[in-house]
């Protein structure tokens, strides 16, 4: 994570990241990428058991005037894309950034 974004607990297992400056769709897939590879190459240890960790990805993408509650729709929406047609260690993006 850049020193700029914000991740936190929403409920159970959701998180969300709030991750300013992202230019396009490209550069939010990277981050997504170095998300995956993270949670990849850092299993846990669990009573001498080694479980390894992933996660879906929802990413909402918002120019000037986008909204929270709107993004964190299109995020939880991308995710329940990202879990239907691709499986449980995936990515999918909805929303656009407007950058001038």
């Amino acid at each position: 994570m850049r020193e700029s974004d914000v991740f936190g607990r929403l409920r159970g297992d959701v998180f969300a990241m709030v991750a300013p400056r992202i230019e396009d769709e490209g550069e939010a897939l990277k981050l997504a990428a170095r998300i995956h590879r993270i949670l990849a190459e850092a299993p846990l240890d669990v009573e001498g058991e080694s479980l390894s960790l992933g996660a879906t990805l929802g990413i909402a993408l918002g120019g000037p005037g986008a909204n929270g509650a709107d993004l964190v729709s299109d995020a939880a929406n991308a995710m329940r894309e990202a879990k239907r047609h691709q499986g449980r260690v995936r990515v999918a993006v909805r929303g656009h950034a407007e950058n001038a």
